[in-house]
């Protein structure tokens, strides 16, 4: 079931390029970018899936390990972080369907360009998120851990604030 709920996520993140790729005639459109933006929005959701395996697993941790106050409080800022990626990813998504409205292609291009790189550095979030998880987790403080994650949660806001700020 769960595999078929990321699937389902999936075709509704990749469904607006699909038809964007066939539109034709009127609008100036750089393939190259598209296809690459793509790639990202996929990369970007593969690994927020993994985030969401490494949440699952905290989850449960934390249901037998009640003696760790701190990792209860981990697993609601990593369910925030979570959660704020995958709206930045689905306003990523938006402003690429929307961008096909932009009549000037330098504009157009512009705001696509921006997009990916605010994709790519998601990206590179998530990954950064993962490796706080999977990479001795239960030797760092709670303080430390909570202060990388809080670093995380911040540059997230700012970059999804990024985002919002395209669509229309």
């Amino acid at each position: 079931m769960n595999m078929k709920k990321k699937l389902f996520n999936l075709v509704l993140i990749l469904l607006p390029f699909l038809g964007f790729a066939q539109i034709g005639g009127s609008v100036v459109f750089d393939p190259t970018q598209a296809s690459n933006m793509s790639t990202q929005i996929a990369n970007t959701t593969q690994q927020i899936g993994q985030l969401e395996k490494s949440l699952e697993y905290m989850k449960k941790a934390s249901e037998t390990l009640n003696k760790v106050n701190g990792y209860v409080r981990d697993v609601s800022t990593v369910t925030e972080i979570t959660n704020m990626y995958k709206e930045s990813v689905s306003i990523a998504s938006r402003v690429r369907t929307d961008a096909q409205r932009i009549k000037n292609p330098n504009t157009r291009k512009r705001v696509l360009t921006n997009v990916s790189q605010l994709l790519t550095s998601l990206t590179s979030g998530v990954a950064f998120v993962n490796k706080i998880l999977t990479n001795d987790f239960f030797k760092m403080t709670d303080k430390e851990r909570l202060e990388l994650l809080n670093t995380e949660r911040r540059k997230i806001l700012i970059k999804k604030s990024k985002l919002t700020s395209y669509l229309n």
